[in-house]
């Protein structure tokens, strides 16, 4: 009990610089919350942007497209385009 006395008298006699301490530590804790708050809140925009776009998108080559522009060149294959989003 003797350190708790101790650390009484000592905050006691440091009032500024206790005080100051008190208000980083809020300050700290405050930051901390916040990023926590910011990153749940971009979890949840994303699973809403996910739902209301729908949530599975999916690439293909549109094969088409590739024979017309085979049969332009003359039938070179060259590079095959990548494919239009």
């Amino acid at each position: 009990m003797d350190f708790i006395r101790r650390a009484c008298i000592s905050i006691w006699a440091k009032k500024g610089k206790s005080f100051l301490m008190l208000i980083l530590l809020f300050v700290l804790c405050s930051l901390v919350f916040a990023g926590f708050a910011i990153q749940s809140a971009t979890r949840a925009s994303e699973d809403i942007a996910r739902k209301k776009l729908g949530g599975d998108v999916t690439l293909t080559l549109d094969m088409d497209k590739l024979m017309k522009k085979m049969e332009e060149s003359n039938g070179n294959l060259g590079e095959v385009p990548p494919p239009n989003p």
